[in-house]
């Protein structure tokens, strides 16, 4: 089962508890928007800042307006998590320093450095049984992080809803035990 289906199952199934209410709801409303990507109003007080969990999710945030708006407040570095591209992440993050240094030139800043991670148990890593050799390909490639399963941790299914945990078990792989 892929970390979407697990996440639409654990919506569908959970007690509307008060406590996690925000916690599903706010899951809800960001994967679910399909308008146009919003621009950042500006990286005020970021000078030397790195973000080191900055989201590049396709139609909500653009990476090269983030890009931007954090070169002109003088950020130390982008960290994308969940950045996708045709030829991964990493990639991806190229893709986007390779287009922000014309506009950097042509405003006189300095453009911020972005690089990527990748996210186990979302987008190009759906089937865990494929992460490794993905992960591996991602860092192989430039990529600077590796974020754990999201979707598909326990922890997350156990907030999101009232699903059972068996430890030991990834949420859709063989049991951590067997490999």
């Amino acid at each position: 089962m892929y970390s979407k289906d697990l996440m639409s199952d654990a919506l569908a199934h959970s007690e509307a508890k008060p406590q996690r209410e925000r916690f599903r709801t706010s899951y809800v409303a960001r994967l679910s928007y399909r308008g146009e990507a919003p621009s950042p109003l500006g990286a005020n007080g970021v000078e030397g800042a790195v973000d080191l969990h900055c989201h590049a999710m396709p139609g909500q945030q653009n990476p090269l307006e983030v890009a931007k708006k954090a070169s002109l407040g003088g950020a130390g570095g982008l960290l994308f998590k969940g950045i996708f591209g045709e030829e991964g992440p990493a990639a991806a993050a190229r893709a986007v320093a390779e287009e922000l240094a014309p506009w950097c030139e042509e405003h006189g800043v300095e453009p911020v450095p972005v690089r990527a991670g990748i996210i186990v148990g979302y987008g190009n890593t759906d089937d865990l049984a494929e992460a490794p050799a993905k992960v591996r390909e991602c860092l192989e490639d430039g990529g600077a992080a590796v974020w754990m399963p999201v979707f598909t941790h326990a922890n997350t299914l156990m907030t999101v809803a009232t699903r059972s945990y068996e430890p030991g078990h990834v949420a859709n792989a063989a049991p951590i035990r067997e490999r």
